[in-house]
């Protein structure tokens, strides 16, 4: 081979490595052997860029030391890099340092503060005042999420606002609370509830019980309210399912007081059940307990601290994944969900309307009837009506078809004193979603009042916005709303005998057996070297 040979393979050798780079920009592929593809953004999101008619821009605010320590920072360019590959350009995509631009005060304004994290720094923690927030710029107008560093639901969250924006579309979600015990206003018990949502992109509204519920509400949480709310506010509720609302009713049937002594009793309806049968679900009176419990610090019976015992708690039920409806949209990546004296549920709809199981107990779940005994220091009057109580018990449902109103062929409610009257019924109903769940505390974000439980927010939280956007008809986002791996727990094995065997296995497993292991093959490899140096 001569030198104009060598010249010209070297040159065209250079130019089609130049041409498989840039084609390797627009045709590629990866492989994601994850459950749920963790890795991988979903056909939804791949196909959001077929709705936008201008660019789209996407800025991730991060300050340059949390990419040097960690990786998530990484991790979230490389989520954003796929939908700018799947747009055809439609979508651009830039990483800026907000303190090197300069752009701290613009930051502020527009909804994305700096947070203090804590940095781990040549084996030194400290906190440091940091962004990592996304900026999504459409046609003027704009979403943000102010603080992102992990990776579980950020492709939900990134998709949910680009729909908004190109959609021009605002979720609005209410939530009212008819808790006795708990409100919305002020220090409330809901708060994780609230920022929850918000995070997912609901404009979330307080409506007062009794307030008008306006139409524009994508959908409505109904929470607690049998004992307080009264036929005027079970109007207006109920007219707005008529107009196509859509409305979460996490509903009780026994009220729980653990003020002193702990006492349970069954609540005097003023409605809001009677509404609810007359929709399909029956909250029974009775109280649910199920093996699959969560683990409490039994309280000191003499009130004073100490040593105290660890033990199950069959009245806080956790629900697992073998015992959900995994066809159904809310329910189909199902984690867990922890419920707190929960009541039974019994479906029994009217002709055209739809209805589903979402979760219930498992086999070895029973109901506690007439006499209610919650007290930790009488466990041995917990199981009294098993053996003829037990088996799965439903404790969440939803619905789906054109209700008939719980108002029909009766009076308009008036209330004394006051001019307002309340607006007719709509001739017909619009086709409308209801999830009634039979528990009223699940959806507390401050777990405090749980007398020292191992239970965690963040599983109901999820449900929540799981339940929301379905009540919204986003049935197809709901699929990419986790994308966490999801793990196994050895808590979930019910038997005693059973859990105390796996513990002990995996203690081996990890402690004798990996060691030995590591050991052998090491041991295997010097004498093989050695083996071959004599040879």
């Amino acid at each position: 081979m001569n030198k104009k040979q060598t010249v010209i393979i070297t040159t065209l050798s250079l130019v089609i490595f130049a041409l498989v780079l840039l084609l390797s920009q627009r045709v590629w592929t990866r492989v994601d052997l994850t459950k749920y593809k963790s890795w991988t953004i979903s056909p939804v999101s791949k196909k959001i860029a077929s709705e936008l008619e201008d660019e789209l821009r996407i800025t991730y605010f991060v300050t340059e030391k949390l990419k040097e320590l960690y990786g998530f920072p990484g991790e979230i360019s490389d989520l954003i890099e796929e939908y700018v590959n799947f747009s055809h350009g439609k979508i651009s995509f830039m990483s800026r340092d907000p303190a090197k631009a300069g752009l701290e005060q613009q930051l502020a304004e527009i909804g994305i503060p700096y947070q203090e994290f804590q940095v781990v720094e040549k084996d030194q923690a400290s906190f440091s005042n940091v962004y990592t927030g996304i900026l999504i710029e459409y046609q003027g107008r704009q979403e943000v999420l102010p603080f992102v560093f992990r990776l579980d639901t950020l492709e939900y969250e990134i998709t949910n606002r680009i729909r908004a924006l190109v959609r021009d579309s605002e979720k609005a979600l209410g939530i009212l609370v008819a808790d006795t015990q708990n409100s919305f206003n002020g220090d409330n018990q809901y708060s994780g509830l609230s920022q929850y949502l918000t995070r997912a992109g609901y404009k979330v509204r307080n409506i007062n019980p009794g307030d008008e519920i306006p139409d524009t509400l994508s959908s409505l949480f109904v929470i607690s309210g049998a004992e307080s709310l009264d036929e005027w506010a079970l109007y207006r509720i109920d007219r707005y399912i008529q107009t196509g609302g859509k409305v979460l009713f996490a509903a009780k049937s026994v009220s729980v007081s653990t003020n002193g002594a702990f006492l349970a009793e069954k609540i005097n309806d003023n409605g809001l059940l009677a509404m609810l049968s007359s929709y399909g679900v029956n909250v029974e009176y009775s109280l649910a307990l199920d093996a699959s419990s969560l683990s409490m610090l039994a309280p000191n019976p003499t009130g004073q601290s100490g040593l105290r015992a660890v033990m199950r708690y069959p009245f806080f039920i956790r629900v697992i994944p073998e015992d959900v409806n995994i066809d159904h949209p809310v329910t189909s990546t199902f984690n867990s969900l922890d419920l707190y004296w929960p009541n039974t549920l019994n479906i029994n709809v009217p002709e055209g309307i739809e209805s589903a199981t979402l979760f219930t107990t498992t086999d070895s779940g029973w109901e506690q009837k007439d006499e209610f005994v919650i007290d930790p220091q009488m466990s041995f009057q917990w199981a009294q009506d098993k053996e003829k109580t037990q088996g799965k018990k439903i404790l969440g449902v939803s619905l789906s078809g054109q209700f008939n109103s719980f108002f029909k062929d009766k009076q308009k409610p008036v209330r004394e004193g006051a001019d307002e009257i309340l607006p007719d019924m709509p001739e017909k109903a619009s086709p409308s979603r209801i999830i009634v769940v039979g528990n009223a505390d699940f959806l507390i974000g401050n777990y405090d009042f749980i007398f020292n439980s191992f239970s965690q927010a963040q599983p109901n939280l999820n449900f929540a916005v799981l339940s929301a956007d379905w009540l919204c008809n986003d049935d197809d986002i709901i699929s990419i709303r986790s994308r966490a791996p999801s793990t196994g727990a050895l808590d979930r094995i019910l038997d005693e005998t059973e859990r105390a065997a796996a513990f002990g296995f995996v203690r081996f497993l990890n402690t004798i057996l990996v060691p030995i292991l590591v050991l052998g093959i090491a041991t295997a490899l010097h004498l093989r070297r050695k083996k071959a140096q004599a040879e």
